[in-house]
């Protein structure tokens, strides 16, 4: 949380210094742990890692924002630059604003340490559970994953801190008789938490 602490508030001093009169970020920082099957067999465990700037301010009505992928001092800068310039070129409205009663909060949704051999443990069920019910079905590909990100939302003088995380599957499947595909489909469900099996 560190980083993300300092990102936003180097982008509101930057963001002052510019001439906003209002102004609001919200850095991120995203941890993805994730497992893949391909052609019915788990083929790959990975973690990947990201961070996400999104700017906002408001100059004499004008309204400008921008939102980047990296948290380093030069892209803050940047973005700092391309927020207010969109501000400057944008019309006046006196209705932009925010919310003037923002409280200081933490906010922390579900595991954001995940259970990783049991989820591993939980894919595999799942895998061997459409085997034995629908014996037609192949697993074309699944990516299992879980997200734990760690935001901070920031006001020029009130903060909001929530931490998240989601647990999406995509399945992709057909059903096959000899050479016929008979069906072939695209989904998607959040895990929360990780159910047993039935």
């Amino acid at each position: 949380m560190k980083k993300v602490q300092q990102a936003a508030k180097a982008a509101l001093v930057l963001l002052k210094e510019a001439g906003a009169d209002k102004a609001q970020c919200v850095a991120t920082e995203r941890v993805v742990q994730e497992f893949n099957v391909d052609g019915g067999k788990f083929s790959l465990y990975r973690t990947l890692f990201d961070e996400s700037l999104s700017l906002q301010a408001i100059k004499e009505g004008r309204n400008g924002s921008i939102s980047v992928n990296s948290l380093s001092e030069e892209s803050i800068a940047g973005a700092v630059k391309g927020c207010m310039e969109g501000a400057e070129a944008s019309t006046p409205d006196d209705a932009w604003d925010f919310c003037r009663d923002a409280a200081r909060r933490e906010f922390c949704d579900g595991v954001i340490k995940p259970d990783l051999d049991l989820f591993f443990e939980r894919l595999k069920e799942l895998m061997e559970d459409i085997a034995k019910r629908y014996p037609l079905i192949l697993m074309e590909q699944m990516i299992a994953s879980h997200t734990a990100a760690k935001s901070l939302y920031e006001l020029l003088r009130r903060g909001i801190c929530p931490s998240k995380r989601s647990l999406p599957a995509f399945l992709i499947f057909g059903s096959r008789r000899g050479e016929i595909l008979l069906l072939f489909r695209n989904g998607a469900r959040v895990l929360r938490p990780f159910p047993p099996p039935h």
